[in-house]
């Protein structure tokens, strides 16, 4: 059975795509009528999903001011990224070793991470590495929360990847990741894993702090 995509799903992923693309900057008013005709849609489904990327923390809104981005913040980094250490290192446990198929595919992913000199491209296949990772998981719960933690860094991601030497350290820990499950050592894969997205919070700190200045 195909799973059709909704309203909601659709105009989320049309506005991601304006922030990833910095169409709607950090702090700057995000207004709905401006939106609704942008994307050629109604105010109603459009407010929806602003409400939605409220929740996740990824907007915020002010009364009688609206919508607007919210702004990177070292509290961000120190709480989203721990969080996917902890839920996609349980869901690689949960999933346990993949199947050749799925191993072949993720070094094929990683090969490209290494080959591609696009931060977005970057970012969009190692999303799509861990989520393979994690894919015979059959926790639903756990992998919507994993997917919401995933957008909520994801602007994060972008900066991390496009500093000096970060991709190659992501693909070496990947090779070492799957070298592992290949041998059918699943807990050592874990703890590899979860390694994998607490490495970089250092970097990010620094970088925010440097923006800062």
């Amino acid at each position: 059975m195909i799973a059709h995509e909704t309203l909601k799903s659709q105009i989320i992923k049309a506005l991601w795509q304006l922030i990833i693309e910095g169409k709607i900057l950090p702090n700057q008013p995000m207004r709905e009528v401006h939106l609704a005709e942008l994307l050629n849609i109604s105010r109603t489904p459009l407010r929806e999903a602003l409400q939605q990327l409220e929740w996740e923390g990824i907007i915020v809104s002010e009364s009688r001011k609206g919508y607007r981005l919210a702004q990177f913040s070292e509290n961000d980094i120190t709480e989203i990224y721990p969080l996917r250490a902890r839920l996609e290192s349980f869901a690689l446990e949960l999933s346990g070793i993949p199947t050749q198929k799925v191993l072949d595919e993720l070094i094929e992913i990683n090969q490209k991470i290494l080959n591609t000199t696009s931060s977005k491209q970057i970012v969009e296949l190692d999303e799509r590495w861990h989520l393979l990772l994690i894919s015979n998981c059959s926790n639903e719960r756990l992998l919507k929360m994993i997917k919401i933690l995933h957008r909520q860094s994801q602007r994060y991601e972008y900066a991390y990847m496009e500093m000096n030497n970060t991709v190659e350290k992501s693909v070496t820990q990947h090779e070492n990741i799957i070298l592992h499950l290949q041998n059918g050592q699943l807990h050592q894969a874990v703890e590899l894993f979860a390694k994998n997205n607490l490495v970089g919070i250092d970097t990010l700190i620094n970088w925010l702090n440097s923006k800062s200045k």
